[in-house]
């Protein structure tokens, strides 16, 4: 009987121990997603680098202790960008999400310049993401992200 016990728990262990593995933070692929968006961005797909951006938001949310709201938003913007990518409609759902997770000290005012500043300052958060993820930090990378969008996105329809 004890045997049986044994057997019993080591197969729930591994069990417990197999699913967690497939829940486990997946940095690398959050990473090559955000390379892949690059590429679009510079191959003038802009509506596919926007969706590929807002696919890695949502593939990091559940890593965070944010409200589902946030995530709730991001679907919605997502959706809302499909019928176009200065859709006001996609800007206003980011520009909440974004406030929920950041507090009014943290708000910046947007970058404004020559549009090379502005692309040099995107490729810079979209690193700056990437290197959140690399420090397992998923919160930092969302903000990242959803900031360098509504840098592009945001002031166009606002």
């Amino acid at each position: 009987m004890k045997r049986l016990i044994v057997i019993f728990v080591i197969i729930f262990l591994v069990v417990l121990i197999s699913c967690k593995q497939g829940t486990s933070f997946k940095g690398g692929e959050v990473n090559e997603k955000i390379d892949s968006a690059r590429i679009e961005f510079k191959n003038n797909n802009i509506a596919e680098g926007l969706d590929i951006i807002l696919d890695a938001v949502l593939a990091v949310l559940p890593f965070t202790d944010f409200p589902a709201e946030v995530e709730t938003k991001v679907s919605s913007a997502k959706e809302s960008f499909k019928e176009g990518i200065l859709n006001t409609e996609g800007t206003k759902a980011l520009r909440e999400a974004l406030a929920l997770i950041k507090t009014k000290a943290e708000e910046q005012e947007p970058a404004s310049g020559r549009i090379g500043n502005v692309a040099e300052a995107f490729n810079k958060m979209l690193t700056l993401a990437q290197e959140e993820m690399e420090k397992e930090n998923p919160a930092g990378a969302v903000e990242m992200l959803l900031e360098s969008v509504l840098l592009i996105f945001g002031p166009a329809v606002s």
